[in-house]
């Protein structure tokens, strides 16, 4: 019994002080600039839907302030005008065109306004 107990600690140990050490590491996000295509889409689309659950979880709070209440009618405004250009850019993704540089600022800026911030 105190065998099994000390090779449990043993792992557990080893385990906790291992994730630790790979958290650690340094791990380097690479600029706009150097990201493929799949890769901005990737974090467009990341950033669209995390935006997009934070401002349908504001909009069902029943506590909802009306200062917030006109937070989410912003956010509401932008997300619609946001899907179909996001949609767009994955289409031309997806049909193996690199998007228009226009398109791609359009859709930072908006997703800027929405508290994201993807390029640098």
């Amino acid at each position: 019994m105190k065998k099994k107990f000390i090779i449990y600690l043993s792992l557990w140990a080893f385990l906790t002080f291992g994730l630790a050490a790979c958290a650690s590491m340094s791990t380097t996000i690479k600029p706009w600039s150097e990201r493929s295509a799949k890769e901005k889409a990737l974090a467009i689309l990341s950033m669209y839907n995390a935006q997009f659950l934070n401002t349908l979880e504001m909009a069902n709070n029943p506590k909802i302030t009306d200062d917030q209440k006109e937070i989410v009618r912003i956010k509401k405004r932008i997300l619609k005008e946001l899907n179909p250009l996001i949609e767009f850019y994955l289409f031309a993704i997806s049909m193996g065109q690199i998007p228009d540089k226009e398109l791609e600022n359009k859709i930072l800026n908006l997703l800027d306004q929405l508290g994201g911030k993807l390029s640098t």
